[in-house]
């Protein structure tokens, strides 16, 4: 994913490094919206949600991040992740509001497990977004479970198998027509 974006970079700016310095601070504001939108979804508090993303844009351990053009897979790894998040999020509303699984609903969860490649492919700490998925289940959504563990499984139920697809996704997109057990 990082080679493909430097590639279209070079091809855009000609080398020219202003430009490369361009893309990851509007990669980096547009990182700071997403939070903003994803805590506004989780919250509905706009003061929270937007003071979160001032933080998250003006804190000096992103600094290297935005500086550094090579550190571009960053960026981008979390630019899917917080994507993703917030589809999982809006899918979760809707199964909640709905109490039922329509093909928009499918859609949601299809678009947010490819965005999960898409941060895997970019950066590998994106590894850890399955446990924020566990988390935001079991702390977020979990429905009144009585007992911790019953919502913790609950929501390793939910999310797992949304992992599991993602995973399987480059399988189904090397071997379409794949006889193999793990094939979708």
């Amino acid at each position: 994913m990082v080679a493909f974006s430097f590639a279209f970079s070079n091809a855009l700016w000609d080398g020219d490094p202003r430009g490369y310095h361009l893309e990851s601070i509007l990669l980096h504001a547009l990182n700071a919206v997403l939070v903003f939108a994803w805590l506004w979804l989780l919250t509905k508090s706009t003061v929270i949600a937007a003071a979160a993303a001032v933080l998250f844009a003006v804190h000096p351990i992103h600094h290297e991040r935005v500086v550094w053009i090579a550190a571009r897979d960053s960026l981008l790894s979390t630019l899917f992740m917080l994507a993703c998040l917030i589809l999982y999020t809006l899918a979760r509303r809707r199964r909640t509001q709905e109490s039922g699984r329509g093909a928009a609903l499918r859609r949601f969860c299809h678009c947010s497990a490819w965005l999960l490649l898409l941060s895997l492919l970019s950066y590998e700490g994106a590894v850890v977004l399955p446990g924020i998925l566990i988390g935001l289940e079991f702390l977020h959504f979990g429905r009144p479970i009585p007992g911790a563990w019953r919502r913790l499984r609950a929501g390793m139920a939910r999310v797992l198998p949304f992992c599991d697809r993602s995973c399987r996704l480059p399988c189904r997109l090397v071997h379409p027509v794949s006889r193999h057990p793990w094939a979708i």
